[in-house]
């Protein structure tokens, strides 16, 4: 669960600084991802943070009982959803 939270983090990191968003150029005093690489490849690392954030919530199966993990699932969708992440930005 942890992991998925780190996937999502960035992802929301490398999102906010985007040109469409903040534009930002500097995040703790280094270059932000679109700076350093293209913004296209940095949009296609927002995708596969999120879509990784999911596949190891999925997998939490082995330790967890099954109605557990789809209700968190389910939940962490709303966040980076039009209600979440997507609503503050």
């Amino acid at each position: 669960c942890a992991k998925a939270v780190e996937y999502l983090h960035t992802a929301s990191l490398i999102l906010d600084d985007l040109p469409a968003q903040d534009n930002a150029t500097l995040r703790r005093g280094k270059p932000t991802n679109h700076m350093q690489f293209k913004e296209s490849t940095s949009q296609l690392a927002i995708v596969g943070l999120i879509a990784e954030a999911f596949s190891s919530l999925s997998t939490m199966n082995k330790r967890f009982d099954s109605e557990i993990i789809c209700t968190l699932i389910e939940y962490v969708a709303e966040i980076v959803g039009h209600r979440g992440l997507c609503f503050g930005q």
